[in-house]
């Protein structure tokens, strides 16, 4: 009786799987019907067979002598550029050590004041380390680690884009007696507008945000005359990293 019992039990189990698996094959059924269609309707980007184009710089000036001496000009992203101010900016704090150029399209009304409008394009030079810029003529090279970098910032269609991937042309000289730095450019970018700009430029050095004073006082720092024994706790790394205005 009791094996009986044991198998009537088993028989019943083995029935409702069998009936639990004619069901899921239902649904799955189902849902491959008119999910399947639906997923491949609405990701259809996620299916394309075609990867996105790698970018490649255009070639820059093969040497000094072909940087036309006017002011810098060109295109970034697909719309005109010309130089309206240029500055540069020399970080000594520990730990953040770098000079930036920045080659704005905006004016400055000011020394020193941000250039506008405020949505303007800019291409900026760095180098990490704060040591005097010295006379040199510097090739960057796309996709490669350089001591210098080369980039750009531009508005297209309300939203800021950037490119660092870049084929140039440096050429510099030490700042003057007045800290007026002189230099010229040619630089192509990777991207889809071919973006490249050349020229001239004379920047004036303004102090990092941190270091530049307030309430309409104004005191140039020379930027030879820096003793590291009195530097304060804002020029040793306190504070967050930041880049330059």
């Amino acid at each position: 009786m009791f094996l009986g019992e044991y198998r009537s039990f088993w028989e019943e189990v083995l029935v409702h799987s069998r009936k639990l698996c004619m069901i899921a094959s239902t649904v799955n059924g189902i849902l491959r019907a008119f999910v399947g269609p639906l997923v491949l309707l609405g990701l259809p980007s996620c299916q394309s067979p075609h990867p996105a184009p790698k970018m490649h710089a255009d070639a820059v000036a093969n040497s000094t002598d072909s940087i036309p001496t006017a002011p810098l000009s060109g295109t970034l992203r697909g719309k005109s550029f010309e130089l309206g101010s240029a500055r540069y900016f020399i970080d000594r704090r520990l730990g953040y050590e770098k000079i930036d150029i920045k080659l704005s399209a905006g004016k400055s009304g000011e020394h020193c004041s941000a250039p506008l409008p405020d949505n303007s394009a800019s291409v900026w030079l760095r180098r990490t380390g704060s040591e005097p810029i010295k006379s040199e003529t510097i090739r960057i090279t796309s996709n490669r680690r350089e001591a210098w970098e080369v980039h750009y910032q531009a508005e297209d269609d309300g939203q800021w884009c950037g490119n660092g991937n870049a084929e140039a042309l440096v050429v510099l000289e030490p700042p003057a007696t007045d800290q007026r730095l002189r230099g010229e450019l040619s630089v192509c970018f990777a991207d889809e507008t071919k973006s490249c700009v050349l020229g001239t430029f004379v920047a004036e050095y303004c102090p990092i945000s941190i270091d530049a004073p307030i309430r309409g006082t104004y005191h140039m720092e020379s930027s030879a005359a820096y003793d590291p024994a009195k530097a304060t706790r804002s020029e040793v790394g306190d504070l967050t990293k930041g880049g330059a205005p």
